[in-house]
């Protein structure tokens, strides 16, 4: 099942047609198809008390004459990590600095604004956690130097090589190219 879209109109359009989808999409937790209703918008807080859109989701109806389990599934802009307060383009520039030999909290700093890197770390455990599958997105990469980094802590040293082989072959918006090309998320 496809998790992550391009824009808000595309998700929006795929949304409301899930009778045409029907075949393609099957329920994670009951395995049954043909079940689905939209249910409405996935929201962020913004830090000035507003809020904005970042997905929608769907509804394993079990109501009306369906069979469905009852369960919510959340689709995502591409734009947007699942489940994290700060989207793709912030940790972008989180790890762009990390490349260029940042320390993390002058790195997390210039990504958020925020003074205290703790959430980098928590970033960073998470990323090292995905290790496996963004190696295996580098297929066409195979060749991964640890040795760019004269770092000395080591989950940044295994990391880094690797993310920024598969991030340099993703284009502008790579983090976000990758939650839209292997459908899962970044962090």
């Amino acid at each position: 099942m496809r998790k992550f879209f391009k824009n808000i109109n595309s998700l929006h359009q795929f949304t409301m047609e899930l009778k045409y989808h029907q075949d393609n999409l099957q329920c994670k937790k009951c395995q049954k198809s043909g079940q689905f209703i939209s249910h409405g918008y996935v929201y962020k807080k913004k830090n000035n008390g507003g809020k904005r859109t970042v997905g929608k989701r769907i509804f394993c109806s079990n109501r009306f004459g369906k069979t469905g389990c009852g369960c919510t599934h959340r689709f995502y802009l591409a734009d947007e990590i699942p489940r994290h307060q700060f989207n793709a383009a912030h940790v972008f520039i989180f790890l762009t600095q990390l490349f260029i030999g940042s320390s993390i909290q002058n790195s997390y700093t210039a990504a958020t604004n925020a003074l205290d890197p703790r959430n980098a770390y928590r970033w960073l455990k998470k990323m090292k956690l995905k290790l496996i599958n963004y190696r295996q997105g580098l297929s066409q990469h195979p060749q991964i130097c640890s040795n760019d980094y004269p770092i000395t802590n080591k989950r940044l040293r295994l990391l880094l090589p690797t993310l920024k082989n598969i991030l340099s072959s993703l284009g502008i918006t790579p983090c976000a190219q990758y939650q839209l090309q292997y459908q899962k998320s970044f962090i």
